[in-house]
C-alpha cells in the first residue's frame, strides 16, 4: 500500500491490472482481508484499470471462504463480471461459488451451476465432482452421490487421492468398514487414497472404541506406503 501510490515515478501509466491482482491476491492470504481487497477493486475501477478474470476469481474466492455471510455477494460479483465487464468466469469461478452453495446446503444452486459450466463449454474436472459428492454425501443423499461418480466415470474424469477419501468418509459414516478397508487396499481406478483417507478410518475406528484395529492400521500405514502425519498421531494419542 505504502508503494502504490509512487508507482507513477517509475512508469508513466502508473498500476496496471497485474499490479492490482497481485495486491488483492495478498489481502486473500493476510487474513481474507476483505475491506482492503474491496478498497483496492473500488480503486481500480476509479482510475480506470479494467479488472481481469484474475481479479474477479480472487475476489469470489475470498467472499466464499464465508459463505453464510458473503455468499450473496459472490454472486453479485459474479454478475457483474459477466454483465458488465462481459468476461466468462473460468473454472476456479465455478469451483468456488459450487463449494460454497454447498457449504449452506442449496444443492439446487450447485448443479445449476454445473450446469451452466457445461454450457459454457467449461470441462468439468475432478476437483468439482469430488466438492459435489462429498457434498451430497454428508447430506444423506447417497444414491445422488453414486450417480454424480458414474456421470464422473462417463465423462472420462479420472478420480484422485480426495474421491476415496470422499468414499471412505461415506462408507465409515454407514459402518460399512468391509468397503472402506477395499478401498484403503485398491483405491479407486488405480488411485489410492492419501493419508486423509487413514485417517478417516482410524478417527472411525476410535470412535467406536476399536482401540486395537485402530492402533493396526496406524503401524501398517509404513507397509502400505502412507506416512503418517500429525493428525494421525493427534488422533490416536486422543
Amino acid at each position: 500500500p505504502r508503494l502504490l501510490p509512487r508507482l507513477r515515478h517509475f512508469s508513466t501509466s502508473g498500476p496496471d491490472p497485474c499490479t492490482y491482482n497481485i495486491l488483492i491476491r495478498a489481502c486473500s492470504l493476510n487474513n481474507n482481508d476483505l475491506a482492503h481487497a474491496r478498497k483496492l477493486f473500488d480503486e481500480m475501477l476509479t482510475l480506470g484499470v479494467r479488472p481481469t478474470q484474475v481479479t474477479f476469481g480472487t475476489l469470489i474466492n475470498m467472499l466464499c471462504k464465508d459463505p453464510h455471510l458473503n455468499l450473496r455477494e459472490a454472486f453479485s460479483v459474479k454478475e457483474d463480471m459477466e454483465r458488465v465487464f462481459k468476461l466468462k468466469p473460468n473454472v476456479f469461478v465455478y469451483t468456488n461459488l459450487i463449494k460454497a452453495v454447498c457449504e449452506v446446503g442449496d444443492f439446487d444452486c450447485a448443479f445449476r451451476l454445473k450446469d451452466e459450466m457445461v454450457r459454457n463449454n467449461l470441462r468439468l474436472d475432478v476437483v468439482v465432482y469430488n466438492t459435489l459428492t462429498s457434498a451430497v454425501f454428508k447430506a444423506g443423499k447417497k444414491g445422488l452421490g453414486y450417480r454424480i461418480l458414474e456421470e464422473m466415470k462417463s465423462g472420462g474424469v479420472k478420480p484422485d487421492a480426495v474421491t476415496c477419501n470422499v468414499l471412505i468418509g461415506e462408507f465409515c459414516r454407514e459402518g460399512n468398514l468391509v468397503e472402506a478397508y477395499r478401498v484403503l487396499d485398491d483405491g479407486v481406478e488405480g488411485v489410492k487414497p492419501d493419508v486423509f483417507g487413514y485417517n478417516v478410518v482410524i478417527g472411525w475406528l476410535c470412535k467406536e472404541g476399536k482401540w486395537r484395529e485402530a492402533d493396526d492400521l496406524f503401524r501398517d500405514m509404513p507397509r502400505r506406503q502412507c506416512v503418517p502425519d500429525v493428525v494421525t498421531y493427534r488422533t490416536v494419542f486422543d
